[in-house]
């Protein structure tokens, strides 16, 4: 399966952005959703096997939102975790049916929430593994246009899931490959940093053009690999947060471990 890569496709799913809800919560239908001229059409939602009576992560999504004929502006799903192990990380696929006069096609899309992604990520962000019976929220980070068509239907289903104790579930076509290249490319641009900072006598006023830069060093070979790039720049934005509002002696706690 092709996936259509999104800019930074879960850089703020992972920071939290998502909110925390009880596995009863069902689904809230968006507020915007009544703004006029805008259409709705049901996400089809499939579920992994059933195991034991129940899914074990469960997948609910509210209608697809659209302004346009062609542009799918959002929409959110509720994650439920029905076994009894904590989640590390998922990943979703959302699939866009497109009619156009050719006839239809079909984009595919991975959604990742990675609450393990580095250490220094999760005790910045306070991130915590998705518990037994809790749930968290999926969502595109941004609306998507297609050109020449039709959006016809959207499709959403698990394609990975991996647990705490490193054991897995889902199809994963592709979801471990783009959460351990992220992960791969945190750890990797954390080394350089680290390098970096020794390499200047520790100054801290070396530290701050390195994370204003958005470009990712070309010493990393990284050869343009998007989920690499991503990682790193994740680690590079919190690292960046933590200095300009908790300054650079906390900074240097990280960096030091």
């Amino acid at each position: 399966m092709n996936f259509k890569r999104l800019p930074q496709i879960c850089a703020f799913l992972m920071l939290g952005i998502m909110a925390i809800a009880t596995a009863s919560l069902v689904v809230r239908k968006s507020l915007s959703a009544s703004q006029q001229g805008e259409k709705q059409i049901p996400i089809k939602v499939v579920q992994l096997p059933l195991k034991d009576g129940a899914f074990p992560i469960e997948i609910r999504c509210e209608d697809a939102r659209l302004s346009a004929p062609n542009k799918v502006d959002g929409f959110s799903c509720l994650v439920i975790n029905n076994t009894s192990k904590k989640i590390s990380a998922l990943a979703a696929v959302y699939s866009v049916v497109i009619e156009r006069l050719t006839g239809e096609s079909q984009e595919s899309h991975l959604i990742t929430n990675d609450f393990f992604v580095h250490p220094d990520i999760r005790e910045a962000r306070h991130l915590k593994l998705l518990p037994p019976g809790e749930s968290r929220i999926l969502q595109p980070p941004g609306p998507i246009t297609f050109e020449n068509g039709t959006v016809s239907s959207v499709e959403v289903h698990i394609d990975y899931v991996e647990f705490e104790d490193k054991t897995s579930t889902g199809p994963d076509t592709n979801g471990s490959k783009m959460i351990n290249s992220m992960r791969d490319g945190a750890a990797r641009y954390k080394a350089w940093l680290v390098q970096q900072y020794k390499q200047n006598k520790m100054e801290e006023k070396t530290l701050t053009p390195m994370l204003e830069n958005s470009d990712i060093p070309k010493e990393l070979n990284f050869n343009g690999d998007p989920d690499l790039i991503e990682g790193a720049r994740l680690y590079r934005r919190v690292m960046r947060s933590v200095y300009d509002t908790q300054g650079a002696a906390e900074l240097r706690l990280y960096l030091n471990k």
